[in-house]
């Protein structure tokens, strides 16, 4: 008979000790505060090219030939370029007076993921601009200037 009055009295003092620390637990209060800020983010823009910006590629009629963007990207971290189109009511400029009728324009761009790091950076898109057959030939040795839109994510 001994025996199940330990086992009882074992069982009471286990439970006042566990029901005890979770009374505790349930019981603690505290305070605290905190403050926090944003930066304010800048966005990544277009900066002309210079003559030691120069293509891979060159472009013919009916061909395409690599893109070249310089974007500077005035924060303090990485973001990630995912967009590339014309501009709305953008202008494709060619560099030859007698280049009238030029036939190039941004070719379709698919999804992108290309790292700006802070500061300039010199992205080249393979294939990014096209030429028609209607271009005239005071378009040969031309450069042209295509305005488009970035879209940047941080």
């Amino acid at each position: 008979m001994r025996r199940p009055l330990f086992v009882a009295m074992v069982c009471a003092i286990s439970v006042l000790v566990l029901s005890s620390g979770a009374h505790a637990y349930f019981r603690a209060s505290g305070s605290g505060s905190g403050t926090g800020a944003t930066g304010t983010l800048q966005p990544a823009t277009l900066v002309a090219l210079v003559t030691s910006d120069t293509p891979t590629s060159t472009l013919v009629p009916g061909g395409s030939a690599d893109l070249i963007l310089k974007i500077n990207n005035p924060t303090s971290s990485n973001v990630t370029l995912v967009g590339i189109a014309p501009k709305t009511g953008g202008t494709v400029t060619p560099s030859l007076p007698g280049c009238t009728t030029s036939g190039v324009s941004l070719a379709t761009i698919g999804a992108l993921a290309i790292t700006l790091t802070p500061g300039s950076n010199t992205v080249h898109i393979g294939n990014g601009a096209t030429m028609s057959t209607a271009s005239v030939s005071g378009c040969q040795g031309a450069t042209f200037a295509i305005d488009v839109t970035i879209t940047v994510h941080q």
